[in-house]
């Protein structure tokens, strides 16, 4: 009698659970708008991952003609792997990521890695400069310091950084509301699916044309943004500057996509309260040059807590402009006397 008490109030709770779930009752489209803007709201977690490829066949060159070229060629590129690593904290502004190059086959490894900091408080991108400092002995002669790249100020001080994060999820979500809703779709669980504990599994599948259209509508959004703040600041010129810049990059982007083709196909994997904790992707992409097929995975983990590797101090840090350049830069940089 008590088990079947417990039975009942187990299952019980298990519907009460479904139930209340944010993702009840929404059409895939909705789910996934839900599930990514709730991401992009709570941007506050660590994250690894791996991008790689599964093939990639060149189609100009000697490796057209030659079939041993062309087999070494997709095996190097199948022996590549980008690991990655990081931690996110957008209310705190500031973004870690180390990503890693890998060349590994069974009987040989080899890599390189590059720790980034993105501190968006100074808008400034910090670097850790070990893996080429064999070049300069500029920078060996400051181990273990980060060099900071920080944008001039009289373009920082243009940029809405709360703005942009606080207005951040409704971009999103509104660059996906005008998508094909038959892009979406709910999935049964897979295995990764049941690796990370997800409720839920969402595909996205998206051709080259809702790609750019997507890229399109978050430039528009974001312009937008930047818009809206100037003018709120009495800065009509600093608007007009912002639209005009969106302007280039929406003809940047749509001039870069002329002469290929690409699809994705993205699996989003979301707990019982709908916060994302992983998505897989895969990628088909067809140039002149070559056809490719790559992947990409990532996990989220420490959410509202996330954990940053390098946690630094301002004696830890050194800005590039005090940087001296080795000589063999200052050469370059020098312009040659004109002859007499």
């Amino acid at each position: 009698m008590k088990t079947a008490l417990l039975a009942a109030a187990v299952g019980s709770a298990l519907l009460l659970a479904g139930c209340a779930s944010p993702l009840a009752n929404k059409s895939p489209d909705m789910a996934v708008r839900y599930v990514l803007k709730q991401n992009m709201a709570q941007s506050q977690y660590n994250f690894t991952g791996v991008m790689g490829f599964d093939q990639l066949l060149i189609k100009k060159g000697e490796a057209t003609t030659n079939p041993e070229l062309a087999d070494i060629t997709n095996e190097v590129a199948r022996s590549l792997f980008i690991d990655f690593n990081g931690a996110i904290d957008l209310p705190g502004k500031q973004l870690e990521i180390t990503p890693r190059l890998r060349f590994e086959r069974r009987n040989i490894k080899g890599e390189v890695s590059v720790p980034l900091k993105l501190d968006l408080q100074k808008n400034a991108v910090l670097v850790d400069p070990a893996a080429i400092d064999l070049i300069s002995k500029e920078l060996r002669d400051h181990p273990g310091r980060f060099v900071r790249f920080a944008l001039p100020k009289e373009f920082a001080d243009k940029i809405p950084t709360d703005a942009i994060i606080k207005g951040l999820p409704e971009v999103l979500d509104q660059a996906y509301a005008q998508a094909d809703k038959q892009a979406f779709t709910l999935e049964p669980l897979d295995d990764t699916a049941r690796q990370l504990g997800a409720s839920y599994q969402l595909r996205v599948a998206l051709s080259q044309e809702q790609q750019s259209q997507l890229t399109l509508r978050m430039i528009d959004g974001l312009a937008r943004i930047v818009r809206d703040e100037a003018e709120r600041r009495g800065k009509p010129e600093e608007a007009q500057q912002a639209m005009a810049i969106a302007q280039v990059i929406k003809s940047l982007s749509n001039n870069e996509q002329k002469g290929f083709f690409s699809e994705s196909t993205i699996h989003l994997y979301a707990d019982r309260s709908a916060r994302l904790i992983g998505l897989r992707e895969r990628i088909d992409l067809s140039t002149p040059e070559f056809d490719a097929r790559a992947y990409a995975t990532m996990k989220m983990s420490n959410f509202g807590k996330p954990v940053f590797a390098y946690p630094l101090t301002e004696a830890q840090i050194i800005d590039f402009d005090k940087l001296p350049k080795p000589a063999w830069l200052n050469s370059v940089d020098k312009p040659e006397s004109a002859e007499e």
